[in-house]
């Protein structure tokens, strides 16, 4: 049985199960869609879309958002409902007092009497994390042993973390290079390569190292 379709005009077969399901009518899914442009949905649809968008039933609904008071400034700001029990600071500042705050003793978050070394709880802080992007962004992602770019990249730290704690955030004691790299050669010879990273950073325009 042939039809001419209602949108374009153009001769189209259709079956008895065409007829049946109400596909009589259009050609193409795309002559349907253009026949719906401008057509106002009926009664019975625009009930179930206001009923679809109402509370826990809306699409992507995540709980809305609550209000929460600040550990440190004590200022009152919103989250969304499931972050209610995670959410404990209204910025990064805020974040970064609270690291600096509860980095010993029996106040750090990760105290376990006594076992949990304060050099695992810096490298957590908001402070180490900016020293490392820094480092990397300086170093434009490129390892300083291998000279790739890009990849598994470490902010290594040219006289050792645990050694030098009055170093730790300095940027010129920063150096990037690869994770392989480091486990390959670097780790645990961290004295040899002292003078080669120095000689590097010397060589790109910055300021030598004080012992």
């Amino acid at each position: 049985m042939k039809k001419n379709c209602l949108v374009c005009n153009k001769e189209f077969k259709v079956c008895f199960s065409d007829i049946k399901r109400g596909r009589d009518k259009y050609c193409s899914r795309r002559c349907y869609y253009d026949s719906r442009i401008g057509a106002a949905p009926s009664e019975k649809t625009r009930k179930k879309i206001s009923e679809a968008n109402k509370g826990e039933k809306a699409y992507r609904w995540k709980g809305g958002k609550i209000s929460l008071h600040c550990l440190i400034c004590k200022e009152e700001f919103k989250v969304k409902l499931c972050k209610k029990n995670t959410a404990k600071f209204c910025s990064k500042k805020c974040h970064g007092k609270w690291d600096s705050i509860n980095l010993v003793g029996e106040k750090s978050k990760g105290w376990k009497g006594g076992l949990t070394a304060l050099n695992d709880l810096i490298r957590h802080t908001v402070q180490y994390r900016e020293w490392a992007k820094t480092v990397k962004k300086r170093d434009d992602f490129t390892c300083q042993i291998c000279g790739e770019r890009g990849g598994m990249l470490r902010s290594n730290h040219i006289k050792k973390f645990s050694d030098y704690p009055e170093l730790r955030m300095v940027l010129l004691n920063g150096i990037t290079i690869h994770k392989d790299c480091d486990i390959k050669f670097v780790l645990h010879r961290e004295k040899e390569w002292e003078d080669y990273f120095k000689l590097n950073l010397k060589n790109r325009g910055f300021i030598e190292l004080t012992q």
